[in-house]
């Protein structure tokens, strides 16, 4: 899985580790840094199916979920939980 940072804190974090030696590359570090398209990403919300006769709950929106045996959805298809439990994995 890919990494993801925030090109500000790429050039801030930059900038701070050659304060007094801006030299032409560093300039071309912080050009290149301007020119990356974003990657467009939101976090991760995790939850789980609170289970009931024949349906689920989400505990994050208390969407109700109809399911016959155990075709519980992995994932809320109306806040988009990842339904995990709530682990951060």
């Amino acid at each position: 899985m890919s990494d993801y940072i925030s090109k500000q804190d790429a050039k801030d974090a930059l900038q701070e580790k050659v304060f007094h030696n801006l030299t032409d590359e560093f300039y071309g570090a912080m050009q290149v840094l301007d020119e990356l398209e974003p990657a467009y990403v939101v976090p991760v919300v995790r939850g789980e199916w609170e289970h009931h006769m024949s349906f689920g709950i989400c505990d994050k929106c208390g969407y109700e979920y109809n399911w016959t045996g155990t075709d519980a959805k992995n994932y809320c298809p109306n806040c988009g939980a990842k339904m995990d439990g709530g682990k951060n994995t």
